[in-house]
């Protein structure tokens, strides 16, 4: 269970990360100035909680979607809908609605956002559901087996959900974050998700005993986190904090006030001599 949730959070909080990031952007676009001075945004579950709105014809995005939506649709316009897995599908048909290359809405972030946070609830709640009928006593092993399947089945749908909303919100961002390196972080995120269900089903299929296939899932994620540490810390530098960027945005300062200086003191020499 903590597995699952721990999966299910960093999905939730890469997609989080992203429409941030965005939002930092068009605060350095409103103050005419460069992003490494924009100051930390202190208040994240405030914007969080007045951008969840609701999708009724009265739907009113907050300033925090306008700015991500504002610097998404600077880059010309893509076929976002025809993003792996599900919308591969609206690839091969370009001349469908889903398929044409269109500009984002803060109605498109909000539903990506949604289908984020369902594959949140489905990841945890199916496990649970899964476990609880395992303790049932009593209940026909057919029975049982119909509320695996089921389970199993939540579970897949609201990931591909999932998976989808996260490939649109990469490909709508990959130009604007591109100093972000987004694609290392997107590939660390995938390869957290997909290794521990893959694992899973990989060693249901080969062992017959349930229990030595979750002990052997457990040394297999135990033997992994250390590489996956290492990814993480390239897709992930110390450089991206506001701490460094603050840093390289005052050395930068005092480079160009003393390049500034040394072009006056030279321009001042040749109109003496």
């Amino acid at each position: 269970m903590a597995q699952h949730a721990i999966v299910a959070f960093v999905m939730a909080c890469f997609m989080e990360l992203l429409l941030l990031l965005c939002y930092r952007m068009s605060l350095a676009d409103d103050g005419a100035g460069d992003e490494a001075s924009v100051p930390g945004i202190t208040n994240v579950i405030e914007h969080f909680e007045a951008s969840v709105s609701s999708l009724t014809p009265q739907f009113a995005p907050s300033k925090f979607i306008d700015g991500c939506v504002a610097v998404l649709s600077r880059q010309p316009e893509i076929n976002f809908w025809a993003s792996p897995p599900i919308g591969c599908c609206f690839a091969l048909c370009p001349g469908l609605p889903c398929g044409r290359r269109q500009k984002p809405s803060a109605k498109l972030l909000a539903l990506l956002r949604r289908a984020v946070f369902v594959y949140v609830l489905g990841a945890v709640l199916a496990p649970l559901l899964e476990q609880w009928v395992d303790g049932v006593p009593g209940l026909e092993e057919h029975h049982r087996i119909g509320a695996r399947q089921f389970a199993s089945v939540i579970e897949t749908v609201v990931t591909l959900l999932a998976l989808y909303s996260l490939f649109i919100a990469y490909r709508l961002s990959k130009g604007p974050l591109h100093s972000y390196r987004t694609t290392l972080k997107f590939a660390t995120v995938k390869i957290l998700v997909f290794a521990s269900p893959l694992q899973r089903h990989l060693l249901s299929a080969i062992l017959a005993d349930p229990a030595a296939g979750v002990w052997c899932q457990h040394v297999l994620t135990a033997a992994e986190c250390p590489l996956l540490s290492l990814l993480l810390g390239h897709a992930f530098p110390a450089s991206e904090l506001p701490s460094s960027l603050s840093s390289n945005s005052a050395s930068k300062s005092v480079i160009k006030s003393t390049s500034d200086s040394e072009d006056e003191g030279e321009r001042e020499g040749e109109r003496l001599i």
